[in-house]
């Protein structure tokens, strides 16, 4: 029974989106977003499995096409600071607030 639950899990992993991330920020003082804190917000991300990996896309890029093995590019550099503090929020949620946590992070970045 495990190898089929873990057989799934790999599908599952296998068809959704790839996220490549970008690792040119800048360290400015003035920063609300330091390195460090985007550095952060993208390992969190790194670690996140398929569906909540692609509710971060979604906040991202909005409702542009995403199929099976798209790969997408985020720099985290470029991110506005509402979007980084949008991801945060969803981020910490856990459990049925997730899906919650998802609605309020689209009607926050619109």
């Amino acid at each position: 029974f495990q190898q089929q639950e873990d057989r799934r899990r790999a599908d599952r992993r296998a068809d959704a989106p790839t996220l490549k991330m970008e690792d040119s920020w800048s360290d400015a003082p003035d920063d609300a977003w330091s390195y460090a804190a985007r550095e952060a917000l993208t390992e969190r991300v790194a670690t996140l499995d398929a569906r909540r990996l692609r509710h971060v896309l979604i906040v991202v890029f909005g409702d542009a096409p995403m199929r099976p093995h798209d790969e997408f590019t985020v720099d985290f550099e470029s991110l506005d600071d509402r979007v980084c503090d949008v991801l945060d929020a969803y981020l910490d949620a856990a459990g049925g607030a997730v899906e919650r946590a998802f609605v309020d992070a689209r009607v926050a970045v619109g």
